[in-house]
C-alpha cells in the first residue's frame, strides 16, 4: 500500500496539485478501510487480543484522514476540478468507510458489553463468596459429564 500520509500537516498540501492531493487522500482512504476491515474480522471471530497491533496504524491513518478532510472541505471549486471518475471513485471509498466506521463500532460496543457482562458476573460470583474455577484441559472433558459446569464452559467459550 502507498504510505502517503505520515506525517504532513494540512498546510503542506496547498504546494500540491489536486491531482496529487486527491490521490493521496485516495491511498490514506484505502489504508484505512483494510485497517478496519481486518480490525471488524478480529472483532467479529472475538480475537480481540490481536487489534493492538493495529492501533498504531489505525491512529497515524485517523490523524492523516483527518487532515485530508479538512483539506477538502477547504476547497470550494473542488469537485468541478474533478473528473467524474474521480468523484465516483471518492464516493465510493467514503461509502465503504462509513460503512466499515459504523460495524467497527458496533463490534467495539458489543466487545465492551462482553467484557463488562463478564466482570459484572465475577464480581457477583466474589461477592458471594465463591471463587471461580479455572479449567485445565482435563477438567474440561470431565465437565461434559456435569451438566452445571459443561454450562459454566459453554457461557465462557461464547464470551
Amino acid at each position: 500500500m502507498l504510505n502517503l500520509t505520515e506525517e504532513k500537516g494540512v498546510e503542506d498540501y496547498t504546494v500540491l496539485s489536486i491531482d496529487t492531493q486527491l490521490t493521496d487522500l485516495m491511498a490514506c482512504l484505502q489504508e484505512s478501510i483494510a485497517v478496519l476491515e481486518k480490525e471488524n474480522a478480529l472483532l467479529e471471530s472475538s480475537r480481540t487480543a490481536e487489534i493492538s497491533p493495529l492501533i498504531p496504524s489505525k491512529e497515524r491513518l485517523t490523524n492523516a484522514l483527518s487532515e485530508h478532510l479538512e483539506w477538502l472541505h477547504t476547497q470550494t471549486n473542488i469537485l468541478q476540478q474533478m473528473s467524474p471518475e474521480q468523484k465516483d471513485k471518492l464516493a465510493q471509498k467514503l461509502t465503504r468507510f462509513q460503512e466499515l466506521v459504523v460495524s467497527n463500532g458496533k463490534f467495539l460496543t458489543r466487545a465492551k458489553e462482553n467484557s463488562e457482562g463478564l466482570i459484572g458476573a465475577l464480581v457477583q460470583e466474589t461477592q458471594k463468596g465463591q471463587v471461580a474455577q479455572i479449567y485445565s484441559p482435563t477438567e474440561i472433558s470431565k465437565a461434559t459429564h456435569s451438566p452445571q459446569r459443561a454450562a459454566t464452559i459453554s457461557f465462557n467459550t461464547v464470551i
